[in-house]
């Protein structure tokens, strides 16, 4: 379940993030900033296209084990963030939502254990 919504999260991030646009011409910016999330922690990430318009986009996450909404990718993103162009647009942060659990009767507290008879 969870990898579920992991991989849900992540085709999230790249579906708002793929306009029509053409590629912008940013060879550098993009292997910089792939570079410092890797350093970072994030070993699993593909990589980033800049897209006309400066939308930031991943590479190849389908199949990748890459966590979007981790505590590791995204220290790892505030810390890489400065080593993309002024104008790059990243993806709006995702969050999971709360998981609504039902409310669980109170149980009695346990009898402790009868030694056994000599």
């Amino acid at each position: 379940m969870r990898t579920r919504l992991v991989l849900c999260a992540a085709a999230a991030l790249v579906a708002i993030a793929v306009p029509a646009a053409a590629e912008a011409a940013t060879p550098g910016p993009t292997k910089d900033f792939t570079t410092c999330m890797r350093a970072k922690g994030v070993k699993e990430f593909p990589g980033i296209k800049i897209k006309e318009g400066g939308r930031v986009v991943l590479r190849d996450v389908v199949g990748s084990r890459l966590n979007p909404i981790s505590k590791k990718f995204r220290g790892a993103l505030k810390i890489c963030a400065h080593l993309l162009p002024e104008d790059a647009e990243l993806p709006p942060a995702l969050e999971l939502p709360e998981p609504d659990l039902p409310d669980l009767p109170d149980l009695p507290e346990p009898k402790p254990p009868v030694p056994p008879r000599p």
